[in-house]
């Protein structure tokens, strides 16, 4: 019979049972070798009440605590939370764990606040519209000088 997948959809391995877990979301009972495992770490203290602690505190520098929760769901749990996503059967021969985001530099991508954004870009547009008109400017007197001249050489010499 064919199988979908390698381990069959538990991490067993020589063990005839393991115990089971209840699922976060929905109470399921589900085998510990099943279940889809996440850690969510979150500051326990939201970031606007941080802001009011830090201001009424006697101390200049604390550390604020954090809640470590170790939630396990169901399959059918993490499919429709979005945990984890279907992979097409290529996919799932990928063994490799997905590419974490990377976090972006402060400094790099700092917005900067409205008008100021490609000064640098408007000023040198500027600089080279200017340098063109100045060059324009100085081609039409030589053509127009040029002009007075050859209809001087060209004008006839009354006696």
């Amino acid at each position: 019979m064919t199988v979908k997948r390698r381990n069959h959809g538990k991490n067993r391995k020589g063990r005839g049972s393991v115990p089971f877990v209840r699922c976060t979301n929905c109470s399921r009972a589900v085998p510990k070798d099943k279940c889809v495992r996440r850690m969510l770490v979150r500051n326990m203290i939201e970031s606007a009440g941080q802001r009011d602690i830090i201001e009424a505190s006697v101390y200049d520098v604390f550390v604020i605590p954090k809640m470590y929760i170790k939630l396990t769901y169901c399959i059918s749990c993490a499919l429709h939370a979005r945990v984890v996503r279907a992979r097409p059967a290529k996919d799932r021969k990928n063994r490799e764990p997905p590419r974490r985001p990377r976090r972006r530099r402060d400094d790099d991508n700092k917005k900067k606040p409205y008008g100021t954004q490609n000064n640098e870009a408007a000023e040198s547009a500027i600089a080279a519209a200017l340098a063109a008109k100045a060059a324009a400017a100085t081609a039409t007197e030589g053509a127009a000088e040029a002009v007075t001249e050859t209809a001087a050489a060209e004008a006839p010499v009354e006696a």
